[in-house]
């Protein structure tokens, strides 16, 4: 590790594609253990907070307080430049995610991480879209060892965000779960009441590697792309193709990292295919996050099946030198389709700007019924064979 950067992450190839990271080194842990665990002190008073209410309010502004580091963070950070790098993690990610087999992994990384590692790159682009970028940084050695810090904070914060997410939940659904109390440096330490430690433990060790049954819709893509065609009079490939197109026609000056005039997208499956110009915009807007409808920080982790967010909405538009830009990665695009057909669609859930085609909304509610279907048979033929 750069003595003169203890917060820079170290990079691993996976399937030849870069993925960052490190240990969180013990002057991170502190900047932050240190100024909450005062903060925690001079709220909610003498340790150790035990009941019910008042674990859930400290970790509830332990949350707070971490979103709130991350935001800063981020909204410090105006190069333009940085967000593209951040683009370029998660378009490698999202291959890692999608092709790599447990065997390719190197021994310092796994599945949970690159999970852990693409939701908190997600949470950076998103921020980008309520930030007026420069471009005037220019990628060298020294831009990367300090986008590397930065990335490493965030990714810290973003895990304590998690960790606060998660302690809330279970303490919300068991009550007696969780207690904070401050070891002898006057440091918060959040702890497992009673056995629920061990419990959560076995469990995880249990079922660790276990697989599971799922009920799959193997035609939900299919249908998806036949839905889109028969409602708004546009291929899927048209989609794909354009996107290709304006990466193709900016790889001089960055390809698929470049900004462009958001309006290129449906004017150019107008032109390239002869289809209306007003079914491909609404498909475009459906899919597009923006300072103007994307969830604050402090919904995402709380609320993650809601539909603003770059998971489902993958164009983004940054305000880059006073201009608007739409910036999309093509692995992002296509997982967000896929995420659509088999995580939304089957719960009566798509983007609004497409539900507002009759033609599509009965189709949502109409693979919404068949996925209630399916489950219902599956119950009801355990339930039969375990009389």
């Amino acid at each position: 590790m750069d003595k003169l950067n203890p917060y820079d992450m170290k990079e691993y190839k996976v399937l030849n594609l870069t993925i960052y990271k490190n240990d969180y080194p013990i002057e991170l842990e502190d900047k932050y253990r240190n100024e909450l665990s005062k903060l925690l002190l001079d709220t909610f008073g003498e340790p150790p907070y035990s009941t019910h209410d008042i674990v859930r309010s400290a970790i509830t502004f332990s949350y707070n307080y971490f979103c709130d580091k991350f935001l800063e963070l981020c909204y410090s950070e105006k190069s333009v430049r940085f967000y593209q790098l951040i683009l370029s993690q998660q378009e490698q990610a999202t291959e890692v995610a999608v092709r790599a087999d447990d065997a390719d992994y190197p021994a310092e990384l796994n599945r949970g991480y690159i999970a852990l590692y693409r939701r908190v790159l997600k949470w950076i682009l998103e921020q980008a879209c309520d930030i007026n970028l420069h471009n005037n940084e220019k990628t060298s050695l020294e831009f990367l060892k300090r986008a590397k810090g930065i990335l490493n904070e965030l990714m810290f914060l973003g895990d304590m965000i998690f960790s606060c997410a998660n302690i809330y939940a279970e303490q919300d659904m068991i009550e007696d779960v969780a207690e904070i109390i401050f070891d002898e440096e006057n440091h918060y330490v959040i702890n497992h009441k009673h056995h629920y430690n061990y419990i959560i433990q076995d469990i995880n060790k249990r079922f660790k590697n276990k697989s599971y049954k799922h009920v799959v819709d193997e035609n939900a893509l299919p249908d998806l792309y036949d839905a889109i065609e028969n409602c708004f009079g546009v291929k899927y490939a048209m989609l794909t193709t354009v996107i290709q197109e304006i990466h193709k026609m900016n790889t001089p000056k960055g390809g698929q990292y470049c900004g462009f005039d958001w309006e290129s997208l449906p004017l150019s499956v107008e032109s390239m295919f002869n289809v209306d110009y007003g079914q491909a915009k609404v498909l475009f807007e459906g899919l597009t996050l923006h300072r103007d409808n994307k969830l604050k920080l402090h919904d995402l982790a709380c609320k993650p099946h809601t539909m603003y967010r770059y998971l489902y909405r993958p164009i983004l538009i940054w305000n880059i030198e006073g201009k608007d830009f739409a910036i999309i990665g093509i692995n992002g695009f296509k997982d967000s389709v896929i995420q659509l057909a088999t995580n939304c669609i089957p719960w009566g859930k798509a983007p609004s700007e497409w539900m507002q085609n009759k033609c599509f909304n009965e189709y949502v509610h109409f693979k919404e019924d068949a996925h209630d279907k399916w489950l219902d048979d599956t119950v009801e033929d355990k339930l039969y064979y375990a009389r």
